[in-house]
């Protein structure tokens, strides 16, 4: 079973998951995540990556296009982090989002929904993959 966290900032849907330990769906497995008909629903997916120590992030499209991250996906990100306890570094935060970064995280509550993928549903994705791959 996999965990993923769901926030919706500025109308906008996000799934958040850990993907360090090697969960990187591909852009059939995201777009499967992301359908409102198939999958959980999202306007956005972020995999988190990196270390602890240097987080970092990819941010997928319900397309499952890699997108640039904006001002408000990074926003939702350092969130994650602060909710799950990881943390960051505060340069990089403001770096990317200027000097009041931190107190608009800092003041920043949002709407939390924990999300549950099954086994099967993560084989399901991988299934999508692999069969793009047979093609």
């Amino acid at each position: 079973m996999r965990i993923l966290k769901d926030y919706i900032y500025e109308n906008i849907e996000y799934l958040v998951t850990d993907g360090r330990d090697g969960f990187n769906p591909s852009a059939d497995g995201i777009r499967m995540l992301a359908s409102r008909k198939v999958g959980v629903g999202a306007d956005k997916i972020i995999v988190f990556h990196g270390s602890a120590e240097c987080p970092s992030f990819t941010v997928y499209d319900a397309d499952g296009n890699k997108v640039e991250a904006s001002r408000e996906d990074v926003l939702v990100f350092a969130y994650y982090l602060r909710c799950e306890g990881i943390p960051a570094s505060a340069v990089e935060i403001v770096h990317a989002l200027g000097d009041q970064a931190i107190l608009a995280i800092h003041d920043l509550h949002l709407p939390e929904m924990e999300v549950r993928l099954t086994e099967h549903f993560i084989c399901q994705m991988s299934g999508v993959d692999e069969a793009e791959l047979a093609c």
